[in-house]
């Protein structure tokens, strides 16, 4: 494998007002639906609303996946290079798509599907909301490109909030090893794929075309070292309320 070359263009403006407006838009839409599940459960009327508003975000989650796949390959892009859906947050697409499924039908915490949510939820929050705030884009709105970036990425941070707090799920004990060694095999397969096909999924053949966190790593190959140090703090920064959570508890039930 060999860095991938960077090629900067500036027609996307981080924080400008579009980012911003799309920002806000994510934010509001994972408090509505968390306050409407909410409001739902309170009134006893959770398994009306619950199943709709999972299946709905799972629906798009799949729909603007094969949208995406379909708009690549019309508009003659589609490349095994750049286009296979191997990044984490594709893959968290489908993770993400399974996890509310299981979701609407109110699965348990000890089920597959529930699996699926605690990758969801450290993927969504950990990687897929760093991909929001610095998209890996070369156009600006209203371009095709830019729009389906943004209803893919913000859906899967939007079901991973809303599954939490709307839902009130939650990561088990054992979830950080759990995502650690499915990200691991995850990375070794997609570094695999990416000797075989020349491309740079999930950027571990060098950091994205756009700026972004992991520029701050150092040169390639010595940034996968860091890279793989970034990623064991970011899932346990993602547990790390849970685990406090329970430390409380179990204080309290003592005391």
């Amino acid at each position: 494998m060999i860095p991938f070359p960077r090629i900067v263009a500036d027609a996307f403006v981080f924080f400008g007002a579009a980012h911003w407006l799309v920002l806000a838009a994510i934010g509001t839409l994972a408090a509505s639906l968390s306050l409407l599940l909410r409001w739902s459960a309170r009134r006893g009327q959770p398994d009306r609303l619950r199943p709709a508003v999972c299946w709905m975000l799972a629906g798009v989650l799949i729909a603007g996946a094969v949208v995406a796949e379909w708009q690549r390959v019309a508009e003659g892009v589609w490349s095994i290079e750049e286009s296979l859906p191997l990044h984490l947050c594709d893959v968290a697409i489908f993770v993400t798509a399974a996890a509310l499924l299981g979701a609407g039908l109110n699965a348990g915490p000890r089920s597959l599907w529930h699996r699926f949510y605690e990758l969801s939820w450290v993927w969504g929050i950990g990687a897929t909301s760093q991909a929001v705030l610095t998209p890996d884009l070369a156009v600006t709105f209203p371009a095709p490109e830019c729009v389906r970036y943004f209803v893919l990425h913000g859906a899967i941070v939007v079901s991973a909030l809303v599954m939490t707090f709307g839902l009130r799920m939650r990561p088990q004990p054992g979830t950080p090893i759990r995502v650690w060694l499915v990200t691991l095999a995850l990375a070794l397969v997609v570094m695999l794929v990416n000797w075989l096909t020349g491309g740079n999924y999930m950027y571990l053949c060098g950091p994205p075309a756009q700026p972004s966190l992991i520029d701050l790593l150092g040169p390639w190959p010595w940034s996968l070292l860091p890279l793989a140090v970034v990623a064991t703090l970011l899932i346990l920064l993602c547990y790390a309320p849970f685990w406090l959570l329970d430390r409380w508890r179990r204080r309290t039930v003592a005391a």
